[in-house]
């Protein structure tokens, strides 16, 4: 076997083979850097998201509350009237 032939069965599979190895290299730089944006721009959207939903909470949080008072308004004024009304009946009664 002379060198030529070699170099041709040995060196150019080799050679080959770095190559793969180098543009495999680059590729996965470039597929981290890709999810490198992607996890950026995922985190910016999740933020907004929870900034969001933070303020519906606080508007729903805050409506609730009004009702909630005028649920324990109206109890009030229930249970005032009722009062009255026991105080009419016993006055009925004792007559």
């Amino acid at each position: 076997m002379t060198n030529l032939q070699l170099l041709f069965s040995i060196g150019v599979p080799v050679l080959l083979v770095l190559v793969n190895i180098a543009i495999g290299t680059w590729a996965i730089k470039d597929l981290r850097a890709e999810m490198h944006r992607n996890n950026d721009s995922l985190r910016a959207e999740i933020h907004g998201n929870n900034d969001s939903l933070r303020a519906e909470i606080k508007d729903l949080r805050a409506e609730m509350i009004v009702r909630l008072d005028r649920v324990d308004a109206d109890l009030r004024t229930f249970y005032s009237i009722t009062g009255k009304l026991e105080g009419r009946l016993d006055t009925l009664e004792k007559r």
